[in-house]
């Protein structure tokens, strides 16, 4: 299926918390849900005129069918650092399985690694086989903490981007 990637609008809002709202897609990902549109359009608000914030949508009639995430993470005297990410992901379920996220996930690597970006970290539950497969096809390397055994941490450098269809 074909899908390309834009900054996420305002108009967005209603289309994001429906999918976000659904048990299947907010527990495995780790967020809160939305109480409505306006929580999201809320979201949307706080990051205008960034590029932390993707929506995925159809090639053919541009409906938004998820969203990306790629927050600027913090430097040590609480300023962003703009080297580093921290990716965050959510797909409507009934495009799951269907090679969507990893396309949509290489068109927002690509732009963020052709930029000041140098690593990007995600996470994912032990559980969550669809993700960890998903992420380690793209180049992200595995880090397990002892003290959390049920999240699995990954990293993925420039360098170790795995930026092909095969």
């Amino acid at each position: 299926m074909d899908v390309s990637v834009r900054q996420l609008t305002n108009a967005d809002a209603a289309a994001i918390c429906a999918y976000s709202r659904m048990p299947q897609v907010y527990v495995p990902a780790a967020m809160i849900p939305p109480h409505d549109a306006d929580d999201v359009l809320a979201r949307i608000r706080n990051f205008t005129d960034t590029d932390q914030m993707y929506a995925i949508v159809t090639a053919d009639n541009q409906t938004v069918i998820g969203n990306i995430d790629l927050y600027w993470e913090i430097g040590p005297e609480g300023e962003p650092d703009v080297t580093a990410r921290e990716l965050g992901y959510a797909l409507s379920p009934e495009y799951w399985r269907r090679g969507v996220m990893t396309s949509a996930l290489r068109q927002v690597l690509r732009r963020a690694f052709a930029g000041p970006v140098q690593v990007v970290h995600a996470s994912a539950y032990a559980y969550n086989v669809a993700s960890i497969k998903l992420l380690t096809n793209l180049g992200f390397s595995q880090q397990v903490n002892p003290l959390q055994p049920d999240t699995i941490y990954f990293s993925c450098s420039k360098s170790e981007f795995q930026d092909d269809f095969s």
